[in-house]
């Protein structure tokens, strides 16, 4: 009897063992060292205040796509009558991902953008960033042009390659043009009325961007920035009853 019961438990702890180590295998850890320079050399301005620069190498952005479509969180939903939009948000893949973007955003991107945008602070993104697929295969592929409402500055961050057609097509009142950043490049640009913004039908392949935007205002943020705290919300005061005399 106590052979058969040291038998059994010697088979759980092995099971349990197993799949500890299944669970570690398919946890999404990030690069240890995500964030690079912006050598400004290698800064494009194709319009004006729309910057395209190095952000990410190919095996960062290639890791975020494998973990990504690994997590099973990427959803599908249609956004009008004619297209279906693929995305997942940041935080639903993995506290570590969440983690790596607060610090690319704080150690990559902050400074360029406060050097070039007047002093601009980041506190935050409006709502968590996004990851977008677009492909050819009945999902629609593109977006319509339209501009981010509630933020300051959109950043796109290309994520793949090898896909055909893409791109994002920026318009404004004098200009219309379609840029098509390398794999591990951010297109920066204001999200106010300056530009109108879409991203244009993949014909083959599939394209992965992460889409956030960007505010220097604490109370429009649902996503801050690594370092920053939200803000306290502020007790209403009750007024006290009159008494009746």
């Amino acid at each position: 009897m106590l052979k058969k019961l040291a038998f059994l438990l010697i088979i759980f702890l092995g099971a349990l063992f197993s799949e500890t180590l299944l669970h570690a295998e398919n946890r999404f850890i990030p690069p240890k060292t995500p964030y690079i320079s912006i050598p400004s050399n290698r800064i494009k301005e194709p319009l004006p205040f729309v910057f395209d620069i190095p952000s990410i190498s190919k095996e960062t952005a290639a890791a975020f796509v494998r973990d990504s479509e690994k997590s099973g969180g990427i959803k599908t939903y249609k956004y009008d009558s004619n297209h279906y939009v693929t995305s997942l948000d940041i935080p639903d893949l993995s506290k570590e991902w969440d983690t790596w973007f607060k610090g690319y955003v704080k150690h990559t991107l902050a400074p360029f953008i406060k050097k070039v945008y007047k002093e601009f602070e980041i506190v935050g993104c409006v709502q968590a960033p996004n990851l977008l697929k677009h492909e050819n295969e009945g999902t629609g592929g593109t977006y319509h042009l339209h501009r981010d409402i509630s933020a300051k500055i959109t950043v796109i961050l290309y994520l793949s390659e090898g896909y055909e057609g893409g791109g994002t097509r920026l318009v404004s009142w004098k200009d219309d043009m379609i840029i098509r950043p390398k794999m591990g490049s951010s297109v920066v640009f204001p999200a106010d009325v300056s530009y109108l913004h879409a991203g244009m039908p993949v014909k083959k392949g599939a394209r992965y961007i992460l889409v956030f935007w960007l505010t220097d205002e604490k109370e429009k943020a649902r996503w801050l920035m690594e370092g920053e705290k939200p803000l306290k919300k502020k007790k209403k005061k009750r007024k006290k009853a009159k008494k009746s005399t």
